[in-house]
């Protein structure tokens, strides 16, 4: 619970609303909203806790002072934005990619 909120303040979101599913995420997944299994982040929302400009990282505590910083949202995916759901690992359900 303390990671799923922690990522709210990186900049995350719910990749589905509760009880629904999409094909990328699934309860394992820190973001996912009424689970109690929150296990892994895809390296898209890792990328997006760093890099997003509204993450607490880079607002609040401006540790990239100097650096760029982007603004990816969750359809995002471009070369400067990776997607949301990619992986570096399986972790579980899904395969990396």
């Amino acid at each position: 619970m303390l990671s799923h909120e922690l990522g709210h303040g990186l900049s995350l979101r719910h990749p589905s609303g509760c009880g629904g599913s999409t094909t990328n995420f699934n309860a394992t997944n820190v973001m996912w909203p009424c689970s109690s299994t929150r296990a892994f982040l895809s390296e898209g929302q890792i990328f997006r806790a760093h890099f997003n400009s509204s993450s607490s990282i880079n607002n609040l505590y401006n540790a990239r002072a100097g650096q760029s910083t982007v603004a990816c949202t969750s359809a995002t995916n471009t070369a400067e934005c990776p997607a949301l759901q990619r992986r570096l690992w399986a972790d579980g359900t899904y395969p990396a990619n």
